[in-house]
């Protein structure tokens, strides 16, 4: 039985690169061509798809993807490049009952290729991969904090350094600036402690790369410029100012695509409604209707719910305030979007959120520094504690030997250590506290995804 794999794609077609915020920060190291299979790999997954399929990667496709030459020992770079892949780990930050969690985990289950020596031409030579089934959570059913773009964005970018920039920075389009401590892009872009040590070869062989990448590329959608943050006399910051750019290829049509749109139109719904009602159904709705008169009927229907009424099934209920024009104050003559109700509730809804959001911000800053105060108190009162966590170090890949030990105890990334390894030491200090935060985060979050936030 022939197996069954996922179409392949043309050059000319719109293909998105979606995944969870968590996997866009991973700590990983990948060379040009592992990144390569990685994106195209990427492109190829639908938001339709319930589960991984067996994607085939054809050879004389990525060549044409990529700008590159034809022949030579292409294939055999690709093929190398999805074995690599297989034998590689990710580390994926988290968090699991209100702790920080590290999940290590490859990409691929499998890869097959082909090794008939009577295949001679690039479109005969074909790899097919499949993803570890523990990836889902990060590049299927995402409803919230993912990242989308454009593959064609990076294709004719050459530094793996620059492609991840341009991630990182996508992720704060809206915001607008995004700040890093330096050791820790560092530790995203998968920069050994021993490499780039001086901040100004990081600065000119990364940073200023990735800036001339981005800026020059008439195709990617973002550029930026940067700005640095020191401490005395060291840079030990970066803030990126984000500016957004429409690639040539779309320089006659809108901007950002019609399908990119629809989709965050979708998990803004998916968010409000709580998962009540699948995708399936608001996609239909949006597509008879208006994205703003399902979205006011769904408003309303939550807003009637957590009165305290009872509606049995949800989906009908919203689908007679569309459809059957219920709520003549809602649906009159006037467009949704001008109505004073539709206006109110969004002044309303808009609010709220604003409250919510710096009530978790406060929630935030409070556990932290109450976290502090705790593992302050424990090295107070046994400083042995804290002086092991710093012999530790100093044997662990994260102590750069070119610095002196004042130096290194003052890098932000090494503070960050000590504080996290005296919790992991002592968890038991911490457990009422942490759980008291998840319950009350956890609620935060929920009421403000029910108003349309994403995060």
């Amino acid at each position: 039985m022939a197996k069954k794999s996922h179409k392949s794609y043309a050059k000319e077609d719109v293909r998105f690169i979606k995944k969870a915020n968590e996997l866009v920060e991973a700590r990983y190291k990948f060379d040009i061509w592992e990144t390569r299979i990685f994106a195209v790999t990427l492109s190829m997954i639908q938001p339709s798809d319930p589960d991984f399929k067996e994607y085939k990667i054809n050879v004389g496709q990525v060549i044409e993807d990529f700008g590159l030459s034809k022949g030579g020992d292409i294939y055999q770079f690709l093929r190398d490049a999805a074995l690599n892949l297989q034998k590689k780990i990710i580390s994926i930050h988290s968090e699991r009952n209100g702790y920080k969690t590290e999940l290590t985990i490859p990409l691929f289950s499998g890869i097959e290729r082909v090794i008939d020596e009577r295949a001679k031409k690039d479109t005969e030579k074909n790899i097919w991969v499949t993803f570890e089934p523990r990836l889902k959570p990060f590049l299927l059913e995402l409803k919230a904090r993912y990242l989308i773009y454009d593959i064609r964005s990076i294709l004719s970018i050459k530094s793996v350094h620059s492609i991840r920039i341009y991630e990182l920075l996508k992720q704060y389009e809206k915001i607008g600036n995004r700040i890093f401590d330096i050791d820790e892009l560092k530790l995203i872009l998968g920069i050994a402690p021993n490499e780039y040590s001086l901040y100004g070869h990081f600065k000119d062989k990364v940073i200023l790369k990735a800036q001339d990448d981005l800026n020059t590329n008439k195709e990617t959608d973002i550029k930026f410029s940067f700005e640095e943050i020191k401490q005395g006399r060291k840079v030990v910051k970066l803030k990126f100012n984000i500016i957004p750019h429409q690639p040539e290829r779309l320089s006659t049509v809108s901007w950002p695509p019609a399908q990119i749109k629809e989709e965050l139109s979708l998990d803004e719904l998916s968010a409000l409604i709580e998962g009540l009602i699948p995708e399936d159904t608001l996609r239909q709705w949006v597509a008879k209707s208006s994205f703003d008169e399902v979205k006011v009927a769904i408003i309303y229907t939550m807003q009637r719910i957590k009165a305290g009424d009872k509606i049995k099934n949800v989906a009908a209920y919203v689908s007679k305030l569309i459809f059957q024009k219920s709520l003549p104050e809602f649906f009159g003559t006037v467009p949704p979007a001008q109505n004073k109700v539709v206006k109110e509730a969004q002044i309303h809804q808009k609010q709220e959120r604003y409250r919510l959001e710096q009530q978790l911000e406060r929630l935030k800053v409070e556990h932290y520094e109450t976290q502090k105060n705790i593992v302050e108190g424990i090295f107070k009162h046994n400083e042995a504690v804290k002086y092991q966590i710093i012999e530790d170090l100093k044997y662990s890949r994260d102590w750069d030997r070119k610095r002196t030990d004042q130096q290194n105890l003052e890098r932000e990334h090494i503070k960050t250590l000590i504080f996290m390894k005296a919790m992991q030491r002592f968890p038991e200090y911490f457990v009422a506290l942490n759980e008291t935060f998840e319950v009350e985060s956890t609620a935060l979050k929920k009421s403000l995804r029910q108003l349309g936030w994403i995060g």
